[in-house]
């Protein structure tokens, strides 16, 4: 299955966003498909409340500056999180 570019895109927006790394230093490593078991990702906090439905999307690694990084999206990119 090959990957959208729009959630790819939204992904390294939001990380450049949280990080304040340029979008252009930020290089993906890795795109893996993935089914969420929640709306919130999987990661949900403990005061949120979540969808409990599949949520198909993209879990992606992510390196700069020697860092690495793993975000969590849905198909869209319209939902992403960031693993701690």
């Amino acid at each position: 299955m090959e990957t959208p570019a729009a959630p790819i895109d939204a992904i390294t927006a939001y990380l450049s966003a949280q990080t304040q790394i340029p979008i252009a230093e930020l290089q993906v490593d890795r795109v893996e498909a993935v089914n969420w078991p929640d709306s919130c990702l999987g990661l949900a906090q403990s005061t949120e409340l979540c969808a409990q439905a599949i949520t198909p999307g993209f879990q992606v690694e992510l390196s700069a500056r020697d860092r690495r990084f793993v975000v969590r999206s849905d198909r869209t990119g319209r939902l992403i999180r960031q693993e701690p």
